[in-house]
């Protein structure tokens, strides 16, 4: 499939960098072909997305870990970056702040802990 141009090369009037003015985009954006991701990074965020579905609370480090004990080597920056390209997320515990979907108001956390103190 290939891309349309987005501008003109047979209207000699408009120079390209005119052409971009116009269109409101950089010269270099329009020459820009990105690269996708490498082999190896496809495969691990494969291995990744598995072990996430075993053990769905593995964070990063965890993830590390487990590459390094099937042999891969990455850094936990690398192991991160991954992680939210193929938007991999760990479930943890969160704070429980609310009762029975109502926020539970600080100063009775302050009165309790004033009780708590004159004991």
């Amino acid at each position: 499939m290939k891309k349309e141009p987005i501008l003109s090369n047979y209207d000699k009037s408009l120079s390209v960098r005119q052409q971009c003015e116009l269109m409101n985009i950089s010269r270099s954006s329009l020459y820009y072909k990105p690269i996708g991701e490498k082999l190896e990074n496809l495969v691990i965020m494969q291995i990744m997305d598995k072990h996430i579905l075993e053990e769905p609370t593995a964070g990063v480090l965890t993830m590390q870990s487990m590459l390094s004990d099937n042999g891969i080597k990455a850094s936990y920056e690398r192991v991160r970056r991954l992680m939210r390209k193929a938007n991999i997320r760990p479930i943890y515990p969160r704070s429980n702040l609310t009762v029975l979907g109502k926020k539970i108001p600080t100063s009775l956390w302050k009165k309790d802990s004033c009780i708590s103190q004159q004991l």
